[in-house]
């Protein structure tokens, strides 16, 4: 039955949104800006069922410019939320479950512009979220926005927390897609707490032959997860290439990890590419579980021992200060 209701009022306001846009047309600059904001203003003395219908509008509302999601839709979905879960205090009550999960949602979004202590306490509430509400796909999108916050701001302890918290909860979930992003939330706080153990992975090559990373056993190995379709990843090639031909004859390997869905552009790239060390096609996903791969490029480096000396993620640190550590590093190492 409330089901059928929200579809209801969704598609009224759907039809509304749909006029309004076409009003805007004939209307000035400055009068669509005007009515564009008027669409994010808080209904006044409006009632906790009210204001969920308002956020649900809200969400359906397509912003035109990054600007006015960060300046008028995510926060009024902020205000409205927090504005239920004062009228409607009690976490057992679906109304304040559901505002929670939009306020989480928000606050992930612009986790960055949040200090230390709003992280904390939005953490402390997600957490239990899980044993409150069904566990979706939005409250993992939450917990890895926060996740990825917390990895940037070197809180890797609280990120790992979050990762594994939520892991635990989506690994059981008959939902096999939630399993799925479970198993990569488990590879996240295993990468986080990796540095100084060791290392070991295997694969196949991008020609299909089976690979062992204890093979390069006493050689540095520098792990270089990539896509063809990632710009990042190509700006990336001559520092791979230039430290290759730099220290291939030192015991020092390179390992490239294609996340690619398909192998034929990856041939392709290596085809027309100087990049002539060991590739490997992840094509089961078994490397973004097992490391919690979030974005390329991600980069690990390795001592002749297989352990783990220097990683980087999706969320650190920025290609010049990655280039820098691994250059510092591999000279200490392995000399100019």
């Amino acid at each position: 039955m409330h089901r059928i209701i929200y579809s209801i009022t969704i598609c009224v306001i759907s039809l509304s949104l749909i006029h309004a846009q076409e009003q805007t047309e004939d209307l000035g600059s400055q009068d669509q800006e005007t009515l564009r904001s008027e669409l994010y203003e808080l209904p006044a003395d409006a009632d906790a069922a009210q204001l969920m219908k308002f956020i649900v509008r809200l969400r359906e509302i397509q912003p035109e410019s990054i600007e006015e999601y960060r300046e008028l839709q995510n926060p009024s979905v902020i205000d409205a939320a927090k504005r239920i879960i004062k009228l409607v205090p009690d976490p057992t009550q679906r109304v304040n479950q559901e505002a929670t999960k939009y306020l989480l949602n928000a606050q992930s979004a612009i986790a960055a512009q949040l200090s230390d202590a709003e992280i904390q306490i939005a953490v402390e509430t997600l957490l239990p979220l899980p044993e409150q509400t069904t566990l979706d796909q939005s409250i993992l999108n939450t917990a890895f926005g926060f996740g990825i916050d917390l990895e940037s701001r070197g809180n890797d302890k609280l990120a790992s927390r979050v990762y594994r918290q939520m892991a635990e909860r989506a690994i059981k979930s008959p939902d096999k897609e939630i399993q799925r992003i479970g198993r990569v939330m488990q590879g996240c706080g295993r990468r986080i707490e990796l540095l100084g153990k060791t290392v070991r992975f295997t694969g196949n090559t991008v020609l299909g032959k089976p690979f062992d990373s204890r093979e390069l056993r006493g050689k540095y190995v520098l792990i270089d997860f990539w896509a063809t379709w990632c710009g990042p990843c190509r700006e990336e090639r001559e520092f791979l290439t230039d430290t290759y031909a730099k220290y291939k004859d030192k015991d020092f390997a390179i390992v490239s990890v294609s996340i690619d869905r398909e192998i034929a552009p990856v041939k392709k790239v290596l085809e027309q590419s100087e990049m002539d060390w060991t590739h490997l096609w992840d094509e089961k996903k078994a490397f973004e579980e097992q490391f919690g791969i979030l974005g390329v490029p991600t980069m690990m480096l390795i001592d002749s021992n297989g352990k783990l000396i220097y990683q980087t993620s999706f969320a650190r640190p920025n290609a010049e200060q990655r280039q820098k550590a691994i250059k510092k590093l591999l000279s200490q190492k392995l000399g100019t």
